[in-house]
């Protein structure tokens, strides 16, 4: 299993259950194209421990690496991937659910949930294996590990996740608060820019355009997809276009060429040239692969 992201603005995260909003699953950095994930944002709180290798992040273009045991808590609605520190594949586990599901007290979710949410507030937080005053969050993290998959393990994620909240919410009781309300400005016109890319991706888009949704120059808006999600406009538009398509190879009996059109690309060539540069291979190709894996 795997985090599917960016499968539409309205639903992101493809949870189990759509009326219970948590998910958790162990990860592969190999599962993206050369092991570097797409740039995405979420409602939910995202927590990641490290299971193996080194786990590259970068938040609101910010770069950690999380080491074997290591974990990173990240806040809701900050922009966000995961990437190979080294080059090299990496296992992790990821937990992602929606505060508000801790609580029914109003009280309770005013004074312990909407002051980490809201702003001023860390936007993400590394907890090292060897750090002594990070230990109990970790712990409380590892115990996910232990959520066994049979009926009710709802109760058991909601359990470990009322425990994390508790030694989440200690721990940034006696750190310093840091607002990063001025990167917040900067993510605002990205997410702005990225959501014209979402729901017109089937279309032809140009620079300009991108450049436009979010009321800024060429110039700037080239910059600002490299500090945030370390592409150009077009690599980025490009990327999430094969994302698209690699769905529809899996889940569709279309046509290469059909699939191309729908994934707005012009022509056959330039669809399969722009999938050899994102996947190592032809669309042809990845379609007979997964085939043969699928049985």
């Amino acid at each position: 299993m795997n985090l599917k992201v960016m499968k539409d603005l309205s639903e992101i995260i493809s949870y189990e259950n759509s009326n219970l909003p948590l998910y958790i699953a162990r990860g592969r950095l190999s599962n993206f194209a050369n092991m570097k994930a797409l740039g995405h944002w979420h409602d939910d709180l995202e927590i990641v421990l490290a299971l193996k290798g080194n786990i590259g992040y970068e938040v609101n273009g910010r770069k950690f690496i999380l080491r074997e045991g290591d974990a990173m808590v990240i806040n809701s609605q900050q922009m966000h991937y995961p990437y190979s520190a080294d080059g090299k594949d990496g296992e992790y586990l990821c937990v992602l659910f929606q505060p508000q599901i801790l609580t029914g007290s109003k009280f309770i979710a005013e004074k312990y949930i909407s002051s980490i949410l809201q702003p001023p507030y860390i936007t993400e937080k590394i907890f090292l294996r060897g750090n002594n005053e990070h230990r109990a969050v970790l712990a409380a993290i590892d115990k996910f590990l232990e959520i066994p998959q049979v009926e009710g393990y709802e109760f058991e994620f909601l359990s470990c996740a009322l425990n994390f909240w508790a030694q989440w919410f200690k721990f940034l009781n006696r750190e310093p608060l840091i607002s990063y309300q001025n990167i917040n400005s900067g993510i605002e016109i990205q997410k702005r820019m990225v959501n014209f890319i979402y729901q017109n991706y089937q279309k032809k888009i140009s620079l300009d355009e991108i450049a436009k949704a979010g009321n800024v120059c060429k110039s700037v808006c080239c910059k600002m997809f490299k500090e945030y999600l370390g592409k150009t406009p077009i690599d980025f538009l490009n990327s999430y276009r094969i994302q698209i398509a690699t769905k529809f190879i899996n889940d569709s009996k279309l046509s290469i060429l059909e699939i191309a059109f729908n994934c707005g690309f012009n022509t056959p060539s330039y669809f399969a040239a722009v999938f050899l540069k994102v996947k190592g291979c032809t669309p042809s190709k990845y379609r007979s692969l997964q085939k043969k894996i699928s049985g």
